[in-house]
């Protein structure tokens, strides 16, 4: 029995002497162990090694490259391949697997948020009242001598004594439907203007298949289980190559991307201050399980695995976690009072910009159409 055997060699498995165990390991599993100068390991699992393994077991450790491998490794970490001698296992307690990276979209697009008081509903409000309009013009041209669809757009309104009672009483409820509309598309102007994001984080998948987003996934990345989860988000093998070749590597900040947890925690960790800021998607695309795998018959399995247990029960190991993780986030800033913050800027008004200026294309074109129209008339009438 692996797990009593620290009671049958007790003065062997509590003191080994300086015994030397080779973890073989990839090179960055962030935040677990991670290796940006060559030969020094820091992460959650070289400090729990070096504060427990050194400390109270008198072990030491050294670790191996897979690709590099000069020692028999007697502990296999983040290693995709599974040999048959490896069978003594420790699991973790949190998972891991495949998530979606994606680049967070901050640039502030207007033009189609302006047209969302348009609904459906609207839209069929607004063609029912056209069709009326019309419809009462020709059928009483009597009694409405005047186009009402002038009186809707341009507001060309009569006096009210050249207007028969049914005249009045038609642009008495165009009145009424034009204030509503009109205070309905002022308050989303203001709501424009005042929103400092339009582009929320997905958190879940279901969330991110509501998005407008595009995953790029590589030939290798793909499977049939992958495809009838994202379905129409993939974009084609074609596509990619295309893509590839227009954007370079700052293609990953137009496209989400499949990485794995480990990566993509790391990547939008160190590009939350860049201009084009990178987040991970907190559900993940594809589960898996972190484990420590020791070769057969190893006496240090059993005595980790009930140290294992003792620094997950006390805290260090979740402790030690979320150390790594913060430390790659940028620090929040310390929040303004309110009065002393600018809320509208040149951007925040941009949608002001684009109103003036269609308003003022549209009203130079209605007064060049009537200027020509007008001059047209009274050329012909001195002709005459």
């Amino acid at each position: 029995d692996l797990d009593n055997l620290h009671r049958v060699y007790p003065n062997k498995l509590t003191n080994f002497h300086g015994y030397t165990v080779f973890m073989e390991t990839s090179l960055d599993n962030f935040p677990y162990v991670i290796s940006y100068t060559k030969g020094y390991y820091f992460g959650v699992i070289p400090v729990m090694f070096r504060n427990f393994g050194m400390q109270f077991l008198n072990i030491s450790f050294f670790y191996i490259d897979p690709n590099y491998k000069s020692n028999q490794p007697e502990v296999q970490f983040g290693l995709i391949t599974q040999q048959d001698d490896f069978q003594q296992q420790i699991v973790f307690r949190e998972m891991t697997g495949m998530c979606l990276l994606c680049p967070e979209n901050t640039h502030r697009y207007f033009s189609p948020h302006l047209m969302m008081p348009f609904s459906v509903e609207f839209s069929i409000l607004l063609g029912t009242v056209i069709i009326c309009c019309t419809l009462l013009r020709l059928l009483f041209p009597a009694l409405f001598r005047f186009d009402p669809l002038c009186f809707i757009l341009f507001g060309a309104y009569r006096t009210a004594c050249n207007h028969n009672l049914y005249t009045q009483l038609l642009l008495f409820l165009f009145a009424m439907l034009s204030f509503f509309l009109t205070k309905a598309y002022n308050s989303q102007i203001l709501s424009l203007i005042s929103f400092r994001n339009f582009h929320t984080r997905s958190n879940t998948i279901d969330e991110f298949m509501q998005s407008d987003y595009m995953v790029l996934a590589h030939q290798n990345q793909r499977s049939q289980f992958i495809e009838d989860i994202l379905g129409s988000k993939l974009l084609s093998p074609e596509d990619e190559q295309r893509l590839s070749a227009h954007f370079g590597v700052n293609i990953h900040y137009h496209y989400c991307s499949l990485q794995s947890c480990c990566d993509a925690n790391e990547l939008s960790s160190v590009f939350q201050d860049e201009a084009h800021p990178i987040y991970t998607v907190k559900e993940k695309l594809v589960s898996d399980i972190f484990r420590f795998q020791f070769a057969a018959n190893s006496p240090f399995a059993t005595v980790w695995k009930r140290y294992f247990g003792w620094i997950n029960d006390a805290g260090f190991w979740n402790h030690r976690l979320q150390y790594y993780l913060n430390l790659m986030r940028v620090s929040l800033k310390a929040p303004t009072p309110p009065l002393s913050e600018v809320l509208f800027t040149f951007e925040y008004l941009m949608t002001v910009w684009q109103l003036l200026a269609v308003g003022w294309m549209i009203s130079f074109t209605v007064f060049i159409v009537e200027y020509f129209s007008v001059w047209k008339i009274f050329t012909n009438s001195r002709v005459k």
